[in-house]
């Protein structure tokens, strides 16, 4: 969902993946290499990080 709809909310994940805010933001923890939190608190959200789309670039130029 991050890599589709970059800027997602927690909130919004919580409520398309139906679980609660604990278990979003540790899922989040766990793929801090390959996600980014961009923006203020109020109206920030999550992308992928550059370091994941360089990746998906280089292994679809293969």
């Amino acid at each position: 969902m991050v890599f589709n709809e970059p800027g997602i909310k927690v909130v919004d994940l919580q409520k398309r993946l139906n679980v609660s805010r604990r278990t979003i933001t540790s899922d989040l923890k766990r793929l801090d290499n390959l996600i980014v939190y961009m923006g203020s608190k109020k109206e920030g959200g999550y992308k992928p990080s550059k370091k994941l789309l360089q990746t998906i670039d280089h292994n679809s130029a293969q």
